[in-house]
């Protein structure tokens, strides 16, 4: 592991510069998960990718959300566009969902389209024109979209959608339940995380 971790930094150092000051190596050796929690008291975004396990040990992006309070963005493995000009926000009526549209403003107002996804009975297309309504204050081209749980579940829905409008990145809240409950009963946060295709902007 330490081999590994000098190989990583003398590829930062030669792409990013040895000597500057805008780039910070922080590196060791322990639980992915704690281990990034540690480093991210005053960052704005974490950056992590969809790698399978044994090509890299990465932390839970969902659970460095959880407990950091950092967004979490996790590039999937289809990635075309890192400007993601298409997203879909996926919408309950929870702190969680909307800390996410707010912390992903940035990427919204700079996207060519954004859809407000709602699934099922969980929230009504009142709800999802008042956040397409908002967002649209702020300088995004959003709309909402009221849709049947037609797959069974939530995430099937949300991830059927997203193919249908080519989106490049979706953004959802985090463990709308108690993470023990999720982790027991299932959830969206749980099965998003199985899901490595499609780029995830998330937050809690």
């Amino acid at each position: 592991m330490e081999r590994m971790l000098v190989t990583s930094r003398n590829i930062v150092d030669k792409v990013l510069g040895a000597e500057s000051e805008q780039v910070h190596w922080c590196s060791g050796i322990g639980e992915p998960t704690a281990a990034m929690k540690a480093h991210l008291l005053t960052a704005d975004l974490l950056i992590t990718d969809s790698s399978d396990e044994d090509e890299s040990v990465l932390p839970n992006p969902a659970h460095v959300a959880l407990g950091s309070g950092v967004p979490v963005l996790r590039l999937g493995r289809s990635v075309a566009n890192a400007r993601f000009p298409r997203i879909l926000v996926a919408w309950k009526d929870t702190a969680q969902a909307r800390r996410a549209a707010h912390d992903a403003l940035p990427l919204l107002v700079r996207a060519e389209s954004v859809s407000v996804v709602g699934v099922g009975d969980e929230v009504s297309s009142e709800r999802l024109d008042a956040v397409a309504t908002h967002l649209r204050s702020h300088g995004a081209k959003a709309q909402y979209l009221h849709v049947s749980n037609t797959a069974g579940d939530a995430c099937s829905s949300l991830l059927d959608q997203a193919g249908r409008e080519g989106s490049d990145l979706i953004v959802t809240g985090v463990f709308g339940r108690n993470s023990l409950a999720e982790r027991v009963f299932g959830g969206v946060t749980t099965e998003m995380l199985k899901s490595n295709e499609i780029c995830w902007f998330m937050a809690h």
